[in-house]
């Protein structure tokens, strides 16, 4: 859920909302008795949706174009690495063995090695991946 959805269902409900950023303050209908003053809220409302959304934009593609920029230099491979892995070499040695291992719990893996069970499920999809990542951060 976005966050005029958010504000509308309590809005909804009868509750007062405050900004605290901002000090805004959205009144539910039935504080607002003028249908003038319903429509600035509900115009407030959208117009900061689409600033955000604006935002998000603009901030995904600035990122998109300092790594384009970065993956069309001479040293690519030196200057973009990608995320850094959530576990070293060891830690890496010991998921693997325990994915070898006869019904291997993913569960339980993360948990011993204080991983999230989606890492470990990453490592046993592609292990070649990981530990190429390992390898561009030097770890």
């Amino acid at each position: 859920m976005d966050v005029k959805t958010n504000i509308e269902s309590f809005l909804r409900r009868g509750v007062t909302v405050k900004t605290v950023i901002n000090n805004m303050v959205f009144h539910p209908d039935h504080v607002l008795k003028d249908p003038m003053q319903i429509a600035a809220r509900d115009a407030v409302l959208a117009f900061m949706v689409g600033i955000a959304a604006a935002e998000a934009t603009a901030a995904r593609e600035a990122r998109r174009a300092g790594i384009d920029h970065v993956m069309d230099s001479a040293n690519k491979a030196d200057k973009y690495r990608g995320k850094k892995p959530g576990f070293d070499r060891k830690t890496l040695e010991a998921v693997l063995t325990s994915l070898a291992a006869d019904a291997p719990n993913i569960s339980i893996i993360a948990r011993d090695n204080d991983l999230t069970r989606q890492t470990v499920m990453r490592i046993r999809k592609n292990p070649l991946n990981a530990d190429t990542s390992l390898r561009k951060w030097g770890l």
